[in-house]
């Protein structure tokens, strides 16, 4: 999240893990997608206002810090304390993108059979989400629109007809639709 494909304005900014989405139905800030290419049985992301959450089950996922700590004295990957997730793993930072300075507060890590963080972050939207459920099945929203979450428009299932201009392109990724 927050680090894109494209630049510039009127184009459509993909993270890139959501390139090999297959956009299925979308209507302005609500999509759901198949994953083509995943990586973990379950995961997601939510924030609100100022606080986010972060998960990962069965798998491992480069955009999610895997930590252990409470209260923000962490004892894994480092002993730290009132770290953003940068700081706290910098040799990863960059996969982190928005979250490398997200204040990280809690985390659980069982390794790869699953882990999550809690986070304080510089409020920027009203409410955000990313879940993806039994390893392919994938939903992101944002309220109000927000970079991480692409502005399109289904008429038929995977048939895209606006994103963010008018265009009609079928059962096609992310990466196929940007323009």
């Amino acid at each position: 999240m927050g680090k894109g494909e494209g630049k510039g304005e009127g184009v459509m900014m993909i993270a890139a893990n959501k390139g090999d989405y297959l956009v299925c139905q979308s209507c302005i800030f609500c999509n759901t997608y198949i994953d083509t290419s995943p990586s973990t049985c379950g995961s997601g992301t939510t924030n609100v206002c100022c606080w986010a959450n972060d998960y990962v089950c069965v798998g491992v996922d480069s955009g999610i810090p895997m930590a252990c700590g409470t209260c923000g004295l962490y004892c894994f990957p480092k002993c730290g304390c009132c770290k953003t997730a940068g700081k706290l793993i910098p040799d990863k930072a960059e996969a982190f993108g928005q979250k490398e300075n997200w204040l990280m507060c809690n985390s659980c890590c069982c390794g790869p059979l699953g882990y999550e963080n809690d986070y304080f972050v510089p409020p920027a939207t009203c409410c955000a989400c990313e879940q993806k459920q039994c390893c392919i099945c994938v939903c992101d929203a944002a309220l109000p629109c927000s970079p991480d979450v692409p502005m399109m428009l289904t008429l038929l299932p995977m048939c895209v007809i606006c994103s963010p201009a008018p265009t009609c392109k079928c059962c096609k990724t992310l990466r196929g639709i940007k323009p």
